[in-house]
């Protein structure tokens, strides 16, 4: 049996999303090659423009796919916990694991917060202010204890897990997984022990 058009049509707007969320990572934005995109999704250079008029909308639609992956792989795991404490160490565990295993989300959101375009950069610190968010809701709710809020905690967590893929490297192997594993364990002994660092 045919699958639907809308299917088919959404499974190559996800294959140009994906090509375009390598080759940005890789190249950055002004100097992507989309023909390299295209042949990436498996289509032609101008079949990319049927589903995305300009680059800005590739763009932005690359940083809504991030956003859908997020909640997929991190929220949705995480909110199917009742438990406040049990919803926190699965996030923590779920943020680990996503990062590590998509290692050109990393990089194409550094790419984006040092992009000369405001826009980019706008939108880059608009996904680690969302993701920020959750997590520290999720460390009040859990009655974790921090020294000065939050949003510190949760930023810094952030901070760390995207340092490490860009200090460890983006191959998901040696350095980047000996950080990711280091992180993770001080986040989970935080929840266990609800101690603040100190300052």
């Amino acid at each position: 049996m045919a699958r639907p058009a809308g299917a088919k049509s959404e499974d190559t707007r996800d294959a140009i999303l994906d090509g375009a969320l390598a080759v940005f990572a890789r190249d950055g934005f002004a100097s992507a090659p989309l023909g390299e995109v295209a042949a990436r999704a498996g289509i032609t250079k101008g079949a990319i423009f049927l589903h995305f008029p300009g680059t800005a909308e590739l763009f932005t639609g690359v940083i809504e796919r991030i956003g859908r992956l997020f909640r997929q792989r991190v929220l949705s795991p995480a909110l199917a916990e009742t438990d406040p404490s049990k919803r926190l160490v699965t996030m923590v565990h779920a943020y680990v694991s996503f990062v590590r295993e998509n290692p050109s989300v990393c990089k194409f959101l550094v790419q984006a917060l040092l992009d000369a375009e405001a826009e980019r950069r706008t939108a880059a610190e608009r996904v680690f202010a969302q993701s920020g968010g959750v997590v520290a809701v999720m460390l009040q709710d859990a009655g974790v204890d921090y020294v000065s809020s939050p949003e510190a905690v949760a930023d810094a967590f952030l901070a760390g897990l995207l340092g490490a893929r860009v200090i460890g490297g983006t191959n998901g192997t040696g350095r980047a997984d000996n950080i990711f594993e280091e992180l993770q364990a001080q986040m989970l002994r935080r929840i266990a022990h609800d101690e603040p660092t100190a300052p």
